[in-house]
């Protein structure tokens, strides 16, 4: 691989880091409201803020997108309520899971203590059919849920 395409890489694989880290992060600070939706305590001032209870999509457009419910059922997985979660949407567990794999995954890839070990190389070719399949499994959610 040459340096530019490294470099481009590395970059790639922290951005996907911080991204999840934020996310995962977030599951875990944020706590849901009895009216569905969810707030978090901002830190030395104690004060609740409150986010909106539904997504753009829905408040927008009146219709509901294949990532409905998945702020929510990452939340409700964070805090160890799987039932919820998949009632919120079923793929949010499989996806919560798989964003918190993505941190040790990147942290891997961004350094490349692995990169040259086959089974490792295997994973990484791996990562690309289960991409499919998770955006499959969401779109086929979404249909399910709409009809």
């Amino acid at each position: 691989m040459a340096r530019h395409d490294l470099r481009e890489d590395r970059t790639e694989q922290l951005w996907i880091l911080v991204f999840c880290g934020a996310v995962v992060f977030w599951s875990f600070v944020l706590e849901p409201s009895p009216d569905g939706s969810l707030s978090f305590i901002v830190p030395g001032l104690g004060k609740e803020v409150l986010l909106p209870p539904i997504c753009m999509s829905r408040g927008l457009l009146g219709i509901t997108c294949p990532g409905c419910g998945l702020t929510r059922s990452f939340v409700a997985a964070a805090h160890g309520e799987f039932l919820s979660a998949i009632q919120m949407n079923p793929m949010g567990p499989v996806l919560f899971f798989l964003c918190c794999l993505q941190i040790p995954y990147r942290v891997i890839e961004y350094t490349g203590i692995l990169r040259g070990f086959r089974g490792w190389n295997l994973l990484r070719q791996a990562m690309y059919p289960v991409m499919w399949i998770l955006l499959g499994g969401l779109t086929a959610t979404w249909i399910w849920r709409i009809l």
